[in-house]
């Protein structure tokens, strides 16, 4: 074996040290494993002199190594590197051998800090294979020290103590076990140290439960102490513990999963061990169906072919099987790059005691996938947080509603009304001693304004909203991912939507495929076959006229067909499996599945395929086809290719597939015209187009490429970019086949979903990475454009004319506007103000070429510039960054997998289920909690009006009106279940509320809550608080505890009529919260005799509370009749329409 490139390391420069060497020391040894060469230390003398040399005493420097054992540790730690070898020429001088200053397959690395220098010098190959020789025979001696080798110790030590310096590589030895992260699955939020203070941290964070903490705290000072503490710390207490119960019981679920996943078994030398204390380095087995306990690399299956698949939809999200390929050999180094967050890359090397086998993505096991079929075997890698799983693993995203925003800064406008009647009754009292203290116990005693016990309400009304969206038998499959914002779902301005998969199926079928000589649709694959049956009877083997002396002038066209139904069933990364006894095609792709099933409806049928071989079946018999390379398709390269040999040939097959944008360079230039001509054609139908390529490789050509390619595989540093440079060269020269053309069926009900997203008046963008022509087909059948409307295009727009095209665009009216990846950077970057001013006008927007990035910067500045609320929805792991950039992201669970809904705060089945979320839930959720809201501001507001009137009355007194258990009672039992049962009332049946689109349309401007019905709920509040203290006064003449007891008991009831005014249908929950509350009320009278005097209650005392419950609520009730009849809203007015219908 030959090499190219030798690895210069650990350069460093010890001026600093004072030492004078004039000549480094090599040590070799060649243990029962594998040979190693200790890194070299290269020393810097004061001459700037190097004078490398070899000496042959090994125990002399033995010593002198561990005398200088701290020194050397300093050395690496704090060294600056020098790069002596930066020119060739200039190691070409030293007189010295150079294979005594690099790490080969037999040196065994160490971990690097930032000081470590990694440079590759090239060599000549011819000199590289003497140095291997040399290296063979040279001598072994035995340094161990407690059977560890010397060079493994100086590792380990220098490891330990660099550890915080970022790690380059890490190093393993498969089967012997490493110290590393215990392997433990955590997603506890809290510990038993943890728990309180995190609780109370997330509570007190909120300015409700902030303010009555220092209200509480306030009162254990003795001049601003007002009534019993037990008051005041009762509600606190209260909603707290509520708190902390909820936080703990979904913390001890999280707990038993873990333990559960901590505890599986896997087998490890024979023995079952807990998944727990598995370590790097051990190997063990894995059954079918079993969960892969920690990152590993396979290293054996079942399969003679080494291969096995694997479920990822617990990691990616994605439901498709994956191929996994074991390692050549089960023994040696390991050498992998560090723990990274990518789960679809990886880097590393095997070194065994002959080879070195370059490892990728194909030959991992992350954590949390689980194997599908067979048992296989494994070296573990990395372990608990290390796992990509664990370091792809975020906190529960906390998105901040817009209800919750307003109700916070309402909260703060309360805290300014407290504080102005604090300083109002101050400012009336004629006492003008400390009024500094006089005000602060006036504000304890008005604390009630501010609603504690609003956050619990809502809290537990949004969870009762996620649980009716996850059990609406309508939209099965449904889920509430964020219980946080069920209340957005209900104000939604702005869709933003992907194309494929969303609005469309992601489901295939063939339509078209396009030759240079000709073009075959659906209807006539008979005529395909007729062709094909042909070309396999006359012609042996692909390509068979460029095989047999080249082609100097046109191809034959039905050759050139029969190669391009061979590519179609050839070039893919599809396996063909039996599941419940029927033949199924797992793949990465539907694309991929749809084109096989093309090639089998037109008689080329794939049979099987493993890692190595794939065979087919075609009109003259069985094609055997070794696999070489699989370049598989990514976002970056948007391409994919394969190279084959079939049985009998020396030469071999290169196919490549990929989006036109990219392949049109890899063809001759005479053929790109048709090439893009054709592919806008298509695109106009609404097919989504694949081009197909072929070249023939000669052995000798094939031969010096793979060398290239498994050099720039094995290399670990920029291996993708070498990897690129390799596959450039190889994708040259491309022959041109054809176009497939397929249609991608349209979701279910898509016309009449986005025709009520339209009369709610939602806006619906469309972002897509497909091409311009696709995607306005798609609009037009999806019916984002309607057939008044016209298309305004912007494409591959340059900076100069961008401006002029948006102006154009403003200037009309009903128009699409349809724009390109490369114009909307322009636009993002330069035009922004006017790109927002012109698109947020338009009917519709559609954004085609989109990169994920491009997709959440749009959503961003649609945030940033109307201030709307907005819901972005896609299925695929490309939509993953628009749907956390909006205010509420859905995702659909579909053919791309589960990536999109488990990143997103809803997920569905269907995009049709987005009309009963949103006009349905959504409506619901906010109307009720808007309602509920301002009911508990009310409820406070009133009790403070009413402690405001009598310190005013009762000579500027501070002191409560109501004892500590009256105020506890009346924000929680007497009151709290009524008030609540107002998240469950509906105005309308859901099939009314789906109809009537119009009805949503109302709540997008956030009219539940504004300013005037605040300022409404203000003026009940103090009407109410001023006639109950009033009519109290002249009823009771003044006897303090007949007025505890009337105008509590007057309050109790006029808070349950105040719940029933804001009923639209009086349901049998509300029914029995109402006689709870008043029965709980009453039995609690008997056990107050010390605060309700008993003796009033009697007849008389029925009828002042029921004048008092007259004059108070009624007028208010009969006034809001009045009002919605004369000036009725327009959501009134629709509702009247759908009452008299």
């Amino acid at each position: 074996m030959s090499f190219n490139k030798i690895q210069i390391c650990f350069l460093l420069q010890v001026q600093f040290l004072k030492i004078d060497y004039t000549h480094i020391h090599i040590i070799q040894e060649r243990t029962n494993r594998i040979q190693m060469i200790v890194p070299l230390i290269i020393i810097q003398n004061r001459n700037n002199k190097i004078n490398i040399m070899q000496n042959k005493d090994i125990l002399q420097y033995i010593i002198w190594l561990i005398i200088k054992w701290i020194q050397f540790y300093y050395v690496y730690y704090k060294s600056r590197v020098i790069d002596i070898f930066s020119r060739k020429n200039k190691i070409k001088q030293l007189n010295i051998k150079t294979y005594k200053i690099y790490q080969m397959k037999q040196s065994y690395l160490v971990p690097s800090t930032q000081n470590q220098l990694l440079e590759m010098v090239d060599v000549n190959n011819d000199r590289m294979i003497a140095i291997e020789k040399d290296l063979e025979n040279a001598e072994t001696n035995s340094l161990g020290y407690e059977n560890k080798p010397l060079q493994w110790r100086i590792r380990d030590f220098i490891y330990k103590k660099c550890q915080r310096q970022q790690e380059e590589y890490r190093v393993i030895e498969i089967g012997l076990r490493s110290k590393c992260q215990q392997n433990i699955v955590r997603n506890q939020k809290y510990n038993i140290i943890t728990f309180l203070p995190k609780v109370l941290f997330d509570q007190f964070k909120y300015f409700f439960n902030l303010f009555f903490l220092l209200i509480t705290l306030s009162q254990f000072y003795d001049k601003l102490k007002v009534g019993f503490l037990f008051s005041y710390v009762a509600p606190l207490v209260f909603v707290l513990t509520l708190t902390l119960l909820k936080e703990a019981y979904d913390d001890f679920n999280r707990y038993l999963r873990d333990r559960e996943a901590n505890s599986q078994l896997y087998k490890r030398n024979g023995k079952m061990t807990k998944s727990m204390d598995l370590k790097v380095g051990e190997i063990i087995e894995i059954q079918a169906n079993q969960r892969v306990p920690a990152d590993c690399i396979l290293l054996e299956t079942e399969d003679k072919s080494g291969v096995v698949f694997i479920r990822t939809d617990q990691l990616d999200g994605e439901t498709d099987w994956k191929l996994r390929q074991a390692t050549k050999q089960s023994s040696g180094i390991l050498i992998v790059e560090p723990p990274k967050l990518d789960i679809y890359d990886f880097k590393g090397v095997l070194r065994g005691d002959d080879n070195r086998e370059p490892l990728n993505l194909e030959n991992t096991l992350w954590a949390n996938t689980y194997i599908a079929a067979g048992k296989v075997s494994a070296v573990i890698i990395y372990t608990g947080r290390e796992c990509r799983s664990s370091l792809n693993s975020r906190d529960p995203r906390m998105k901040m509603g817009k209800l919750d925003r307003e109700l916070n800064f309402l909260s703060k406008v309360l805290f300014l009304f407290m504080c102005s009647l604090a300083f109002m009754i101050v400012l009336a009292s004629s006492n003008t001693l400390n009024r500094e203290i006089q005000f602060f116990r006036f504000v304890l005693l008005l604390s009630s304004i501010i609603p504690i016990s609003l956050r619990v309400n809502l809290d537990f009304s949004k969870l009762v909203f996620s649980f009716r969206i996850n059990s609406d038998k309508d939209i099965k499959g449904a889920q509430a991912r964020n219980s946080q914002i069920p209340e957005e779902l209900g104000r939604i301005q702005y869709i933003l939507s992907d194309k494929t998969g969303t609005l469309t199926q992601n489901s295939m079928t063939f339509k078209k495929i396009a030759l240079e000589s000709n073009m075959f649709t659906s209807q006539n694959i008979g005529a395909v076959q007729s062709i094909l049956k042909r070309q396999f009877n006359t012609v042996p083997y692909p390509m068979h006229d460029i095989i047999q002396g080249g082609i100097k002038k046109r191809r034959d066209k039905n050759q050139v067909l029969r190669d391009l139904i061979t590519s179609l069933c050839l070039c893919h990364n599809v396996t063909p499996i039996i599941q419940d006894g029927k033949r199924q095609f797992q793949a990465s792709s539907p694309d991929e599945v749809a084109l096989v099933e093309i090639s089998e409806k037109m008689g080329v049928k794939l049979l099987s395929r493993t890692q190595e071989f794939m065979k087919i079946q075609t009109f003259s018999g069985q094609e055997n086809y070794k696999i070489l390379y699989e370049f598989p398709f990514t976002s970056e390269r948007k391409r994919m290719g394969i190279i084959l040999q079939l049985d009998g040939q020396e030469g071999y097959y290169f196919y490549l597939k990929g989006a036109d944008q990219i392949i049109k360079n890899k063809v001759p230039e005479v053929q790109r015209g048709f090439l893009m001509d054709e592919c806008e054609m298509l695109s106009r139908e609404g097919l989504r187009t694949l081009v197909m390529t072929q070249k023939y490789l000669p052995k000798e050509e094939f031969i010096q490429w793979a060398k290239e390619y498994d050099e720039a595989r094995a290399s670990m540093n920029e291996r993708e970019k070498k990897i690129s440079h390799v596959l450039e060269k190889l994708e040259q020269g491309m022959e041109f086949l054809g176009i497939t053309g397929v249609e991608d069926l349209l979701q279910e009900d898509i016309n009449t979903t986005i025709d009520q997203l339209r009369n709610a008046g939602i806006n619906i963008w469309m972002l897509t990475g497909d091409k311009i022509e696709t995607a306005q087909c798609i609009a037009i059948s999806t019916g984002l454009k309607s057939p008044q409307q016209e298309m305004f295009v912007i494409k591959e727009a340059e900076e100069l004319n961008l401006q002029n095209l948006l102006n154009q665009f403003g200037n009309k009216h009903n128009a699409v506007l349809v724009i390109d990846g490369q114009s909307l950077a322009i636009a993002l970057g330069q035009f922004l103000q006017q790109f927002m001013n012109v698109s947020t006008r338009a009917p519709s927007v559609i954004c085609c070429r989109c990169s994920p990035t491009q997709k959440a910067q749009v959503v961003e500045a649609i945030k940033a510039f109307t201030g709307s609320v907005t819901l972005s929805i896609g299925d695929g792991g490309n939509d993953v960054a628009m749907i956390q950039a909006a205010d509420v992201g859905v995702g659909i669970i579909g053919k791309e997998g589960k990536q999109a809904a488990l990143a997103s705060d809803f997920s569905i089945l269907k995009f049709k289920d987005i009309s009963p979320l949103l006009l349905w839930h959504g409506r619901l959720a906010y109307k009720r909690s808007s309602v509920m809201a301002q009911f508990v501001m009310h409820r406070g507001l009133v009790i403070s009006i009413i402690q405001t009137i009598f310190s005013l009355v009762f000579y500027y007194v501070a002191i409560p009106i109501y004892n500590g258990y009256l105020m506890l009672g009346y924000a929680t039992v007497f009151t709290v279940l009524p008030v609540f049962s107002l998240i469950f009332d509906e105005d309308i049946s859901k099939e009314k509320a789906l109809e009537f689109a119009e009805l949503y349309k109302t709540l997008q401007q956030g009219k539940e809550i504004t300013t005037k019905t605040f300022l409404i709920w203000v003026w009940k509040s103090i009407y109410q608080g001023t006639v109950i203290m009033t009519l109290t006064f002249l009823f009771f003449e003044n006897q303090f505890l007949s007025l505890v007891t009337v105008t509590f008991s007057a309050l109790i009831v006029i808070e349950l009529l105040n719940v029933m005014s804001e009923l639209k249908q009086y349901k049998l929950i509300t029914f029995i919260s109402q006689l709870f509350s008043i029965g709980i009320y009453l039995v609690c009278i008997f056990f107050l005799k010390d605060i309700i005097n008993v003796s009033d209650i009697n007849l008389r005392f029925c009828i002042n509370v029921g004048v008092l419950v007259a004059f108070s609520w009624l007028p208010l009730h009969i006034a809001k009749k009045i009002i919605q009849a004369i000036d009725p809203s327009e959501a009134d007015k629709i509702m009247d329409k759908i009452t008299h219908r």
